[in-house]
Formats: C-alpha cells, structure tokens, sequence
C-alpha cells in the first residue's frame, strides 16, 4: 500500500490545527486523490480513500455509521503501517488562579480565547 519510491522520505514530523474538528481532518492527508503533498508516507489505497469520503458524508445523516467507518479506516493505517506516530504532544497551559472563562480547545492548542477570560 505505500509507495517503494526512492524519492519517498524515511521520517517526517508534522503539527497543524485542522481547518474542521472532526475525523475527516486527520485522515485526509493519508487520501491520495484529495491532498497528495501532504501525504507523505505515500500511503494510496482506494478501499481508504473510499471508506473516509463515504464517513465524511456520513458524519450529517448518520454519526454512528460514519464513527465505525471512521474507525475502520484508522485500523487500516495502522495495520498497513502508513505512518508511526510517536507522540501526541500535550498542550500544558499555566494559568493564573484569578483568571476565570479560559476553557482549551484541544483542536488549538495556542489559540486562547481571551473575549472569555476575566480577572
């Protein structure tokens, strides 16, 4: 399932806040067809790219559905070996006792929603 490429790199690290909360967002860097520079295992199967679209869909009609697809679709790039992941690297945030309405968003780690935090 991943590509023998020369050219393919052995290790790569990457961190980024997706653009929607949610699955689909973590997945799709591993479709081929939807984001393929960011797919840097070179992982291609067409049985995954197929599972997540049709969860994705899902996700409005029928969440429990599209959870089961959701999961279908990590085991297979865990069994498939797509990628390793080493961490998952926590976001720690000191706050002062006095503050107040400061509630992380674990999807942004850096971003702080100060309309919401009072002293």
């Amino acid at each position: 399932m991943v590509s023998d490429s020369p050219s393919a790199p052995e290790a790569n690290t990457i961190f980024w806040g997706p653009d929607v909360i949610g699955p689909y967002t973590y997945l799709a860097p591993f479709n081929m067809e939807v984001l393929p520079d960011w797919n840097f295992s070179r992982y291609n199967d067409p049985a995954f790219n197929a599972l997540i679209n049709e969860a994705n869909l899902l996700t409005v009609t029928d969440k429990t559905a599209a959870i089961d697809k959701f999961v279908a679709a990590q085991r297979m790039l865990r069994d498939d070996a797509a990628a390793i992941y080493i961490m998952d690297k926590p976001d720690l945030a000191v706050i002062a006792r006095d503050l107040t309405g400061y509630v992380p968003n674990p999807a942004y780690g850096f971003t702080i929603p100060w309309y919401e935090v009072r002293r």
